[in-house]
């Protein structure tokens, strides 16, 4: 919910960002304010009065669960005879780290504030509730 969300200063956020427009990665996603705000521009949409930033999530494969699905299927104590497991956890532990590739997700936990009058607007109506 919008009423509880932990309020950002646009000042103060510097990162990826999520709003009701059609944002600069599409779907509402922009590197930042300064681009998100430039996409409403283009797309002849209006700014929104909020957006919400975003968490980063890194590609990551898992090891151990790479494992643990391999064995699954077999027999009680497959996983008790895999050969050089540390070996295949460590080289791809040091394959995540040389990704690049991230995606980000919306944190509607947190609300950065672009337009102060129509936020509190909002505020004040029933859609607080339940954005």
């Amino acid at each position: 919910m919008l009423t509880r969300a932990t309020i950002i200063e646009a000042a103060d956020y510097n990162g990826p960002v999520s709003a009701e427009c059609a944002g600069e990665w599409g779907e509402g996603y922009s590197s930042d304010l300064a681009a998100m705000i430039e996409a409403c521009h283009d797309a002849g949409e209006p700014v929104p009065a909020y957006c919400h930033p975003c968490a980063d999530h890194p590609l990551r494969i898992d090891p151990v669960n790479i494992l643990e699905n391999a064995t699954e299927e077999m027999h009680e104590d497959a996983a008790d005879q895999i050969v050089d497991a540390g070996e295949l956890t460590a080289y791809i532990n040091a394959w995540n780290e040389k990704q690049t590739c991230v995606t980000y997700y919306e944190d509607r936990s947190r609300v950065i504030i672009i337009d102060r009058v129509a936020f509190g607007e909002i505020m004040s109506g029933p859609a607080a509730q339940s954005s």
